[in-house]
């Protein structure tokens, strides 16, 4: 943001300087319609400030006016869900403006997790569209004393009338330390939990990092900042993730990124390839272009003449959440299309992955002396990223616990053969799943509830990848009182206590019997010398067993092991890739 005086580099003064002097400068598409066949209308920067400043007397009209003294430090938390439009973007800079912070619940949070956000954020109001305020219904039959603002339809914020700018006159200096929102995560006990993102957060990490690699050497430059520069790309993130506010909010203001808002009724869920062709034929287009999906959605777009011809329109598709096998990788890849993991999470913010030659896609390369970043080894040649607290850190690990010192990313690494400085993620020392949907649920704490019951002696829940979860079950004596009890029995007797957990899953991700594999008797699961469970080798162990259940119950093959890991023969991709695990996350 060379252009924008730094002091006003705080996110609504920077939006207001671009408005005053570069008014006509694009920020983003928007639809016409609830159709992609209906169009779209630039947003420009002065029509952004205006549709700011409306959201912002808005927020006013419903909870107050800014009092003179404002406690920045102990900002009003407002709660937000509704459709991903751009509605979201507005509440996070209005909120800004009027001195509050926006919370974003995910709307498929249980009840009982969105009253433990609203207890964690001492919220006293919470918002929502019509079409979202069911989501608040049992929750505030807890909390009776919050209120339940409905909010206007986006042309209430979004129009061409006058009206009075909203000053905000808070300086870098001043506002570094404030809190710019307030995301969530699911902990380890299944439970969401508020995550505070600083002013500090956004300059240092994200903004000053875009500004040194775009004044770095070719070859230190970060991929992900290369890339987003002045492309176009499709807003296909939820808005209540950090990647999906990255993609709307922040990088579009220091790399010039364009974010196509989609119609939000037309948008399917999960995202379908056919979809997918649909914005590349009716979305608007820049003179770089570039688009980021779930390996799933790829994977289809690459198997069928049409697909292939839509990623031809872009000049680099992007992947997370789940490894792309290298096949669809190496395919896109020869199609002159370039192929880039984005990897980061919302405790540590972006990854700083250097860009690397297309046809090293699979493989990375880290920024040296990145914000304390470093890989740790954990396992014969495993090693995993983990972050050491730096000063004045703003990271949400180092404001949640102001005695750590050291964050685990749990996110796996092995150094790629014979490619000094290349690594090769290896998954993650992880206590989620996450399914080809992006769907993702703690398999420990659901593990953990369905070993309460005695019937089960341990279990272990995978399916990283897959559409549909699976579980092995080592059955107690009990469910199994001899060798020879036929497996159906078996499953029988242990099917109540699956299906007690199976409540707290949502519906794409419950466990299902044609999905349950029994252990063999004298082959249990296996444990480490601390009493803890071998995942890997337990996997590994009943690959076959696992594999020929997905393939009975009617599941196309995946290219993909039990781990989550692609698989790649040992004579194909001979064209310089190291063997290895590309992975990409999203959250």
């Amino acid at each position: 943001m060379e252009d924008i005086p730094e002091q006003q580099h705080l996110l609504p003064a920077a939006v207001d300087y671009r408005a005053k002097h570069l008014p006509n400068k694009l920020y983003a598409a928007l639809p016409r319609g609830d159709r992609l066949e209906d169009g779209f209308f630039d947003l420009t920067y002065a029509a952004f400030a205006r549709a700011i400043d409306a959201t912002a007397w808005w927020l006013d009209s419903v909870l107050g006016a800014r009092p003179l003294e404002t406690k920045f430090e102990n900002l009003m938390t407002v709660p937000y869900v509704g459709p991903e439009d751009f509605r979201y973007v507005l509440f996070i800079y209005a909120a800004m403006k009027t001195g509050r912070k926006m919370m974003l619940p995910f709307a498929a949070n249980t009840p009982e997790g969105l009253v433990s956000l609203l207890e964690l954020s001492s919220s006293e109001v919470v918002l929502a569209t019509a079409c979202h305020k069911h989501l608040w219904t049992e929750p505030l039959k807890q909390r009776p004393e919050i209120r339940l603002i409905e909010v206007p339809d986006i042309d209430e914020f979004v129009h061409d009338r006058r009206l009075q700018p909203y000053k905000y006159e808070r300086t870098l200096d001043e506002g570094i330390d404030d809190t710019h929102l307030v995301l969530q995560t699911s902990g380890t006990t299944g439970q969401p939990r508020p995550i505070p993102v600083k002013n500090r957060f956004i300059k240092h990490y994200l903004q000053d990092d875009e500004a040194q690699s775009r004044q770095a050497s070719p070859s230190q430059r970060v991929a992900a900042y290369v890339l987003l520069t002045d492309a176009y790309c499709p807003a296909l993130l939820p808005l209540s993730w950090a990647a999906g506010i990255s993609m709307t909010v922040w990088h579009p203001l220091w790399t010039n990124q364009v974010p196509i808002m989609l119609p939000v009724k037309s948008v399917p869920r999960p995202l379908t390839a056919d979809y997918v062709k649909a914005i590349a034929k009716y979305g608007p287009r820049g003179q770089r272009n570039g688009v980021f999906l779930v390996p799933d959605v790829l994977r289809g777009l690459a198997r069928d003449n049409e697909g292939r011809e839509c990623l031809k329109l872009y000049d680099w598709v992007a992947f997370g959440g789940s490894p792309l096998d290298f096949e669809t990788g190496d395919a896109i890849t020869a199609m002159g299309v370039r192929v880039q993991s984005f990897i980061g999470s919302t405790d540590t913010g972006l990854y700083n992955i250097l860009l690397n030659d297309p046809q090293d896609w699979n493989m990375h390369r880290f920024l040296e002396n990145d914000h304390g970043f470093y890989l740790s080894h954990y396992h014969d040649d495993l090693y995993e990223l983990a972050v050491k607290r730096q000063p004045d850190d703003p990271r949400p690990p180092f404001l949640i616990d102001p005695t750590a010192d050291v964050f685990h990313t749990r996110d796996l690494w092995r150094a790629a053969p014979g490619r000094e400085g290349f690594w090769m993620n290896a998954g993650r020392v992880d206590d989620f799943v996450k399914l080809s949907s992006l769907t993702k649920f703690n398999a420990i704490a659901i593990e953990q509830e369905i070993e309460a019951n005695a019937i089960v002696a341990k279990c272990v829940i995978a399916g990283d990848s897959r559409k549909k979860p699976f579980i092995l079950v080592e059955p107690s004596a009990e469910a199994r009182p001899h060798d020879s009890t036929p497996a159906a029995g078996v499953i029988g007797r242990i099917w109540p206590a699956i299906e007690a957990a199976n409540k707290h899953l949502l519906a794409e991700a419950r466990l299902t019997k044609e999905l349950t594999v029994l252990t063999q008797p004298g082959q249990p699961i296996v444990r480490t010398a601390k009493g803890t469970v071998s995942r890997r080798t337990t996997l590994l162990m009943y690959e076959a067993a696992i594999e020929e259940a997905y393939a009975a119950a009617g599941y196309e093959p995946v290219l993909f092991n039990v781990l989550g890991e692609p698989i790649a023969k040992p004579d194909e991709h001979t064209n310089g890739h190291a063997k290895g695990h590309p992975n990409g996350h999203a959250q």
